[in-house]
């Protein structure tokens, strides 16, 4: 199985986090993808993304031989006022029984719980007393989540 690249992006602040939207019964696959960094940013693949598929396993002639495309940039998210001085983030899980919901956790604290669809924060907390380094939500859930710090603890 060779993999080939098909799309690429350059981020300004090196990105801590990527994850493609889950599946949904709406959707067989996406093409959806979001990371965190210094924002939260959603991105599309081209929808001209050329088909890697094949019934034969060859090595490709060259990636010269294909234009590499780049990722769409569909949003950019953050949880300050001022994007410009925005608390980078440190993590991301997408819901997966609800793919609107995405959770951010940040340097400033706080995780964030954002809505996809109207590109906004549903709510903030501050979950830890010095810097959250990874969020998960519980699996079958929409509104429990655990996460870790710099303090030591695990909520």
């Amino acid at each position: 199985m060779d993999f080939v690249k098909v799309a690429e992006a350059t981020c300004a602040y090196p990105v801590t986090r990527i994850l493609w939207e889950p599946p949904s019964t709406s959707k067989a696959s996406t093409d959806l993808l979001a990371t965190s960094g210094d924002h939260l940013r959603l991105w599309s693949l081209p929808s001209s993304t050329p088909s890697s598929a094949s019934n034969t396993i060859t090595r490709p002639q060259s990636n010269r031989d294909s234009q590499l495309q780049k990722l769409q940039p569909l949003a950019l998210l953050s949880n300050s006022k001022s994007p410009e001085h925005t608390a980078p983030l440190t993590s991301l899980d997408w819901n997966t029984l609800s793919p609107k919901l995405i959770i951010t956790s940040s340097i400033d604290t706080t995780c964030t719980i954002w809505d996809i669809p109207t590109l906004t924060a549903k709510t903030q907390l501050i979950a830890h007393d010095r810097e959250v380094f990874d969020v998960r939500f519980c699996a079958g859930s929409v509104d429990v989540f655990v996460s870790c710090g710099a303090d030591g603890s695990v909520r």
